[in-house]
């Protein structure tokens, strides 16, 4: 597994961000604009990679998340349709990838359907006989159809024919004897914690059985409005992410956005005292994960210097030096003339100013070299942010 970082997305830059951002985020590719069933997307990174590598499991991919969306239709963002916002995956550019969320329905789906091993054997074998009378009927039906209906039964038969290699797979695939499947779940736990743990879980044991090797998991979805009162965040997620540079607001979302993080490096921890000759690897991304939350936590509120007092003159030059080699970009700091003393809020505030600062002169400007000033000026505090980009044009705001 890899951990990938410094990216930025074109092709989900517009105002119909919350449309455009789960559907590009794994393809790289602007949708369609419509609200209809005619959707069109671009082949997400997971399902090319359950082309190559998921045809020996059980299941190619597994989609979960945790929040359900999906009852929405019509119009979500602007010109783009909600089909756009319920899913990550698209396996083809007309075929988007359900998100399940019910912990059950994804146990019977990896082993399937029953109370106990017999149960869910004797539904395979059920399942087997009823595809082999499907099958049938349909290659009589194709020989008496015309040429738009044969590619509509072939796209049908498609899907039976995945089905029959899962089922297929199912029956050569024998479980490690030390692997003690548990009680299937009783459904969607009310508990948030609870519920994508138990995802987390699923997921640890579809990597022990071999189901698959290809997940991909929307821990939270565009415009959620879950509450997080056990981190002490009673407000929505989504208005606590438009923070305005606000402190309160930042420090209520960098609190969200490490709690996901320490998640999913417990998962990471599971995987890596279940899979021994992984665990070397497991250990690394679950240090890396923890690393990134500690970083995001001093850059985001703290700023604290050696002494303990906020010391931007370390944090402007650590700026600087993720944004040249992220971005490719000459970046200058001066602070040698700045002596006033600043508060925690005005320290973060400036912090802040000159991130956008210099996302707006690379982004919009075209920037390949800025320059930071932070000096006193009596007994003010002046950052001068300065670039040789092209400007702002107000015209394609937006665009």
């Amino acid at each position: 597994m890899n951990v990938v970082s410094g990216l930025g997305h074109k092709a989900a830059d517009t105002t119909a961000v919350h449309s455009l951002s789960p559907t590009t985020w794994l393809s790289g590719v602007r949708p369609k604009p419509t609200q209809g069933v005619d959707a069109y997307a671009g082949v997400t990174a997971d399902q090319i990679a359950a082309s190559r590598i998921g045809q020996g499991t059980v299941l190619p991919s597994i989609e979960l998340a945790t929040e359900d969306h999906s009852g929405l239709i019509g119009a979500c963002d602007r010109d783009y349709g909600c089909i756009y916002m319920n899913t990550l995956s698209w396996r083809t550019p007309t075929t988007p990838m359900p998100m399940e969320i019910n912990p059950r329905k994804v146990f019977e789906r990896m082993f399937g359907q029953g109370g106990t091993a017999a149960e869910r054997l004797a539904r395979t074998r059920q399942d087997r006989s009823i595809l082999d009378a499907v099958t049938g009927q349909a290659a009589d039906l194709q020989r008496r159809l015309g040429a738009n209906d044969r590619v509509t039964v072939d796209q049908y038969l498609e899907n039976v024919r995945e089905i029959e290699r899962r089922i297929q797979l199912s029956g050569q695939t024998d479980l490690a004897a030390d692997l003690v499947l548990p009680a299937p779940p009783a459904g969607i736990p009310f508990s948030y914690e609870e519920h994508i743990a138990l995802m987390y879980d699923l997921l640890t044991l579809a990597y022990q059985a071999n189901i698959t090797r290809v997940f991909t998991f929307m821990v939270a979805r565009e415009v959620s409005n879950r509450t997080y009162p056990q981190l002490g965040v009673p407000d929505g997620h989504h208005a606590v992410s438009h923070h305005q540079n606000r402190p309160d607001k930042i420090e209520k979302n960098v609190k969200i956005q490490l709690y996901h993080v320490s998640l999913f490096a417990r998962f990471l921890e599971k995987l890596r005292s279940t899979h021994p000759a992984q665990a070397e690897e497991a250990s690394t991304i679950a240090r890396l994960a923890n690393d990134a939350a500690r970083q995001t936590r001093l850059t985001a509120h703290k700023l604290d210097g050696d002494n303990g007092a906020i010391d931007l003159t370390t944090a402007l030059p650590q700026l600087a030096a993720a944004v040249e080699e992220n971005c490719r970009v000459r970046v200058s700091v001066n602070t040698s003339a700045c002596s006033v003393p600043m508060s925690a809020q005005v320290a973060v505030q400036l912090y802040r100013i000159a991130q956008e600062a210099m996302r707006n002169a690379i982004e919009h400007g075209r920037a390949d070299a800025v320059e930071i000033y932070l000096v006193a000026h009596q007994e003010q505090i002046v950052l001068t942010v300065s670039d040789n980009g092209g400007g702002f044009d107000p015209s394609v705001a937006g665009q």
